[in-house]
């Protein structure tokens, strides 16, 4: 690493194995020196343990965060769609999965100054189209200025890099698209609101005053998403797959004009989910039934108006809520009492809305009313189904995030196999060199001996040779 050491002379350094700070899942690595622990996990890149910490920064703690968010966006969106559904009790459904959207978790760090007011510290998911597979990181510095690092990425967000609001009013979108998001801070009383990525985060310090210099927070929206999801229904009945609105269309319509998507806008004039009050008292309460009828202005646009046929027999306009913000109804500048009609486009009614499309021709109607009779009605079970390949998680499907993650997952796990491959073979190949230079041959020691034995040999034939010939020499001379 960085010149620790573990080993000098008679003395050994220990090396530990801690849990994090303040994640205690995110085990980290210290080098005990002198009783001064300093944490090594950057400086330990190979070896066993290297590939241990490499795993778990690369791999584990990443696709922890993945799964987390593909669970949180899977049972947010599909809730939501279900939410718009009748079930075969006409009644409004409920929620088909638990929503750990407000199941984060936010940990003061054991360096802090400050620590966390528990309940006045949470974070909440309020837009899962933006919400990021990442932990942050604040950190505050002098006078609460603070910055917010998205460890997925290691982006830093200065102060300078929210728009700041005077007041608190709930969760906010910038103003400013150049902006991270949105701030609001009380220094005195240590409570700040941010809003990033989707997030909405409520920081409070413990003692009500400001956090200290260098104070850090780990935020982790996402972590225990996967955790955490779960079913609630209880039956199949409770099933949302039929629409709460009834579409019609008289069989003397000469055009193409036909409804589309229909989305509630207002679920409580629809009734609250899953209680017992039956559609037909409750779904329109403030939405009577309403009937459109085609026709042309002088300028030759294509034009709509609106009946209230709650009495078929004496139908009034339909008076459309005045606060609503409907870019698609544009007022005919020949008669104030009806809509240029624009195809494609969704019409909002006082509590739901519907896209119409197709052409319609002189005198064609639509009729909307409370959908009574769910039974083989499986409009919104189409639209919940259409969710399996809608763009919902950074430009990808359910089905597509989760092929990457595997992808992911199985591209790294092949490179670590073919790395170690690559490794056993290097292993192998100094290993051979090293034992020809060091090592013993069997073989080689084998046929040495056998040289050996054959000189002793041939040294005693020259011996005994030698000795014959004394022994002649002696007797010739007696």
């Amino acid at each position: 690493g960085k010149g620790q050491p573990l080993v000098v002379g008679g003395n050994a350094s220990e090396l530990l194995a801690k849990q994090g700070d303040p994640d205690i899942c995110n085990v980290d690595v210290f080098v005990n020196v002198n009783g001064r622990n300093t944490r090594v996990n950057d400086e330990i890149r190979d070896g066993e343990v290297g590939g241990l910490i490499r795993y778990k920064e690369d791999a584990l703690i990443p696709t922890w965060n993945e799964l987390g968010r593909l669970a949180i966006v899977y049972a947010d969106t599909l809730n939501q769609q279900h939410r718009d559904g009748v079930d075969l009790d006409g009644k409004m459904a409920g929620n088909w999965f638990s929503n750990p959207i407000d199941a984060g978790d936010i940990k003061a760090f054991g360096t802090n100054v400050e620590g966390l007011a528990p309940g006045a510290s949470k974070v909440r998911i309020l837009d899962t189209a933006q919400l990021m597979s990442s932990d942050y990181t604040v950190k505050f510095g002098e006078s609460g200025k603070f910055s917010v690092t998205r460890e997925s990425d290691g982006v830093r967000f200065d102060q300078d890099d929210f728009e700041s609001v005077a007041d608190w009013t709930g969760y906010l979108e910038p103003v400013d698209s150049s902006k991270a998001g949105v701030v609001y801070q009380d220094v005195a009383s240590g409570i700040m609101h941010l809003n990033i990525d989707g997030l909405d985060i409520t920081l409070g310090s413990k003692q009500g005053i400001a956090f200290a210099e260098n104070d850090k927070v780990l935020i982790q929206p996402v972590r225990r998403g996967a955790e955490l999801i779960d079913l609630e229904l209880k039956a199949g009945r409770e099933l949302g797959f039929a629409s709460p609105v009834r579409t019609d269309a008289p069989v003397d319509n000469s055009g193409t004009v036909s409804v589309g998507k229909i989305t509630v806008t207002d679920p409580q004039l629809f009734g609250e989910p899953g209680n017992a009050v039956s559609m037909a008292r409750t779904l329109f309460v403030n939405n009577p039934p309403v009937e459109l009828v085609f026709s042309k202005n002088s300028n030759g646009d294509t034009v709509y108006t609106a009946f209230d046929v709650s009495d078929p027999l004496n139908p009034v306009p339909y008076v459309f809520d005045p606060l609503a913000n409907d870019p698609a109804k544009t007022v005919d500048p020949t008669n104030p009492a009806r809509f240029i009609y624009q195809e494609g486009a969704a019409i909002g009614f006082n509590s739901f809305q519907a896209v119409i499309t197709g052409k319609p021709d002189l005198g064609d109607k639509l009729s909307f009313s409370a959908n009574t009779d769910a039974v083989s009605d499986n409009r919104n079970a189409l639209q919940l189904s259409d969710l399996q390949g809608a763009p919902l998680i950074e430009g990808a499907s359910y089905q597509d995030n989760y092929s990457r993650l595997i992808e992911r997952i199985g591209t790294s796990a092949s490179i670590a196999e073919i790395n170690l491959q690559a490794s056993e073979t290097i292993k192998i190949n100094a290993e051979s060199v090293r034992n020809g230079i060091s090592g013993v041959n069997l073989d080689e020691e084998a046929a040495n001996l056998i040289l050996y034995q054959q000189q002793y040999q041939a040294a005693s034939q020259v011996i005994n040779t030698a000795k014959q010939l004394f022994d002649t020499l002696l007797s010739a001379t007696g």
